[in-house]
């Protein structure tokens, strides 16, 4: 009978297994994720599967103030505490992938046994079985939503770092300026430099020079900072020719994370270039501490997280991937719309400025950005 030999999906993929097995292979293979800039708890994990398209995280701002002479007659005043509360609200991603199955035969018909994250970053080598189509296939989706992943926390870096407004009633306790201007390091040529053809120095590149002055914008916790996020054409074209850069290896040798000045390196093609002055390109890079990325990312059921579909009419196979999850910087509250239908915000929503404030003091907020020419 015809077609009695043809591979369908549902020969090589079944949800209950699939699902389960590519869910934790994407945790465990994710940059973002092993670098630790994301704070990832069972609270959040728990919360991205609610219902609604937000939620609101109170959080107490901790006591300041100085210790004062005690008295020894024992007429001790008590201090006056004053913690003020503000919220961080944020909004849930619920986004969906669907493939056709002919597609991703041609996509993973060359993949041999070694399976490596995709061009954006660093990440963990995935071994497979030699004709282990569903592995290799959980692979190849995980690789596509750790990158889709990554693009979506620089739209929301991008929006939140061009925000001006804090949340109503809150007070900086340092006087600092409105928004995240305070954790924005621009070491890029002058227009007068750029109108008399000056040469890009170690002052206007990603250099210890400058990666210094990014990590002074959080004063004594600088020091806090552990990850770079930079361009590919900054690494290749000035990191790499000019620093070493030895890999960091950990168990079994798969973490292969090149460190630059004790920062681990993220590569993402994503981040903002600004090529207005062809000769003169500006290049957006963020330095993240630990735990500065707030992330929930909710186990769904098998049915529900991964999904097979034949459209008899294409005489097509389809796997839609599905993830609820959030992700926000720590210390800001999201402002905006939620898609049309409760999808969440899309990438435009999440890079636009009017969409973010800030809502805690600026030396609690992790990431700082920093602009170069190269």
């Amino acid at each position: 009978m015809a077609g009695t030999n043809v591979m369908r999906l549902a020969n090589v993929v079944n949800p209950i297994i699939f699902y389960p097995y590519f869910f934790e292979f994407s945790v465990k293979t994710s940059a973002f994720i092993k670098s630790g800039i994301f704070a990832r708890s069972a609270e959040y994990d728990t919360m991205a599967g609610s219902k609604g398209s937000a939620v609101n995280i109170p959080f107490l701002r901790p006591y300041v103030g100085r210790a004062i002479p005690w008295r020894a007659d024992g007429n001790n005043i008590p201090d006056s505490i004053s913690q003020g509360s503000a919220t961080m609200q944020i909004p849930f991603m619920r986004r969906r992938s669907k493939m056709a199955w002919n597609n991703l035969a041609a996509a993973i018909a060359g993949i041999g046994e070694v399976f490596t994250m995709g061009p954006s970053s660093w990440g963990y080598n995935a071994i497979a079985k030699p004709g282990d189509i569903s592995a290799t296939l959980s692979h190849y989706m995980a690789d596509f939503w750790n990158e889709d992943l990554q693009q979506t926390v620089i739209s929301m870096l991008n929006g939140a770092f061009s925000s001006v407004t804090n949340v109503p009633g809150f007070i900086d306790l340092n006087g600092n300026n409105p928004g995240l201007q305070d954790l924005i390091l621009d070491a890029t040529l002058s227009t007068a430099q750029v109108t008399a053809n000056a040469a890009v120095g170690v002052a206007n590149r990603v250099s210890p020079l400058t990666v210094g002055g990014a990590q002074s914008l959080l004063s004594d916790r600088g020091n806090k900072l552990s990850t770079i996020a930079m361009h590919p054409h900054v690494y290749y074209t000035n990191i790499l020719p000019n620093n070493i850069t030895p890999n960091l290896q950990t168990t079994a040798q798969v973490w292969n994370a090149p460190r630059y000045l004790d920062l681990d390196i993220i590569l993402d093609d994503t981040l903002p270039v600004d090529r207005t002055n062809p000769a003169y390109p500006k290049y957006t890079s963020y330095l993240f501490a630990k735990s500065s990325i707030m992330f929930g990312d909710y186990k769904m059921d098998s049915g529900e997280g991964a999904e097979l579909y034949r459209d008899v009419d294409q005489t097509e196979d389809f796997l839609t991937t599905r993830r609820k999850y959030l992700v926000q910087l720590g210390g800001t509250s999201y402002a905006g719309t939620y898609g049309v239908a409760g999808e969440g915000p899309s990438d435009i929503d999440l890079s636009t400025s009017a969409n973010w404030q800030r809502s805690d003091d600026i030396k609690n907020l992790g990431v700082v950005k920093l602009i170069t020419n190269n």
